[in-house]
């Protein structure tokens, strides 16, 4: 039941927290089993079920911080996932990154724009850019 589920995923001396937690925290990302969607508890018994070494929740938890905009932490939960061999939390990943690449180049296409027009602002930035290149 969904009361043993939080039950276990409370205790911290149950060696099954780490999965059950996993579980309250899927089931609150969606609303499921008489839940209702609450995101703040699903990062928090997600969290849970990271730590514990819970591949699912590690995915479903980086998930999650992307749907709340903190990309920084969804990148580092779904890396571990990733590294444990999950292929959808890689997916992911890549995503992110192509994502990322397109919007550093429509970033460089608009300061060479910038400073082809004569901004000395857009220039430095071009030429730290190109040092770092």
């Amino acid at each position: 039941s969904i009361e043993e589920t939080r039950r276990v995923a409370d205790d911290a001396s149950d060696p099954m927290r780490g999965m059950a937690a996993a579980d309250l925290g899927c089931a609150f990302a969606v609303g499921a089993h008489g839940l209702p969607k609450d995101l703040q508890e699903a990062e928090r018994y997600l969290r849970l079920g990271s730590k514990g070494g819970d591949v699912g929740a590690q995915r479903n938890l980086g998930i999650i911080l992307l749907d709340l905009g903190r990309p920084v932490e969804a990148a580092e939960e779904l890396s571990k996932a990733a590294a444990a061999g999950d292929e959808q939390a890689a997916e992911v990943l890549e995503q992110l990154s192509g994502e990322i690449a397109e919007k550093q180049a429509q970033a460089r296409a608009k300061l060479e724009a910038m400073a082809a027009s004569g901004d000395p602002r857009a220039k430095a930035m071009l030429e730290e850019l190109f040092a770092q290149d």
